[in-house]
């Protein structure tokens, strides 16, 4: 009996460079859990300028899978004009079986995000006890073990202690909503997602269907924040650094009086780089957190 095909396991070759930022790319197109397989020259101690490492992610082959790789190395190969050495590219797809994401599923597990959030992957929340207060329902659909990367989890954590009381938030790259939603369960009482990508969107409102907020998030395609005129009491960013860079001016603007911006997505040698735009920008930098090298930043207006 012949078993169907529906999930493309995707390889990309680049280099150890560019590694961080082709990580944030696929997480922005709601692909998680990448693995990073280090080539025989990259496992060496010499700083090898090309193809040290090959990435390999799997996609849904509901979608068009050879499209959607496509998009994605182009915008990969739009990092050379932040002076980032990709490497060749060098990319190849290979069709699996049911089988795999069925196992997938078995294994995947929820998340901790503290004592009092917890984030459980959709087909296991009937038949789980979860202690914490805040409980986030999650279909991680294309993202690949969405929750559980550093700069997710240390954004969560900041949203724990700044967004109490909030009313209105802006979250800048919404990927599959996690921040957005958590922000809702949290208390705040209306967010606006913004993300380019409608992948991203289409996940955004599906999660926060699945978590029973929708009714008060508000999701937009668009660029940053070049199409929303909303003042908000808080921003949340989890993107590249060279972005938040690009961003941190419009978010002192669209933020009101003593609002807060909290962004992640920076590694640590371009933290100063960050921190520095923020200032020029007239935010006063209120806390720093640090976990695997990733650097997340509360700012203040």
């Amino acid at each position: 009996m012949a078993i169907a095909l529906s999930w493309a396991k995707c390889q990309l070759i680049t280099t150890i460079e560019a590694v961080d930022a082709i990580t944030h790319i696929l997480e922005r197109h709601n692909i998680n859990g990448i693995e990073i397989d280090y080539l025989e020259k990259g496992k060496s101690n010499e700083k090898m300028s090309v193809d040290d490492v090959q990435l390999i992610f799997y996609l849904s082959s509901d979608i068009d899978v050879s499209e959607k790789v496509n998009q994605i190395i182009k915008e990969i190969k739009h990092l050379t004009t932040l002076n980032i050495n990709v490497g060749s590219i060098a990319s190849s797809i290979e069709f699996i079986s049911d089988d795999w994401m069925n196992a997938w599923e078995k294994h995947y597990q929820s998340i901790q995000v503290s004592e009092q959030m917890t984030i459980v992957p959709t087909w296991k929340r009937q038949n789980l006890e979860v202690d914490s207060n805040v409980v986030i329902e999650l279909d991680p659909g294309l993202a690949f073990g969405t929750g559980d990367h550093a700069t997710t989890l240390m954004m969560l954590r900041a949203l724990q202690k700044y967004s109490g009381n909030k009313q209105v938030v802006i979250d800048v790259g919404s990927g599959s909503g996690i921040l957005s939603i958590a922000s809702l369960l949290l208390g705040v009482k209306k967010v606006f997602a913004i993300d380019n990508d409608p992948q991203a969107i289409k996940s955004t409102e599906r999660n926060a269907q699945l978590n029973g907020v929708d009714q008060s998030l508000i999701v937009n395609q668009g660029n940053l924040l070049s199409d929303i005129e909303v003042s908000a009491d808080l921003i949340i960013a989890n993107i590249l650094a060279e972005v938040i860079v690009e961003l941190a001016e419009d978010a002192y603007n669209h933020l009101k009086s003593g609002g807060y911006f909290i962004t992640s997505g920076i590694i640590q040698r371009k933290k100063q780089m960050v921190s520095n735009q923020l200032e020029k920008s007239q935010f006063k930098i209120i806390e720093t957190f640090e976990q695997d090298g990733w650097i997340c930043i509360v700012a203040q207006k």
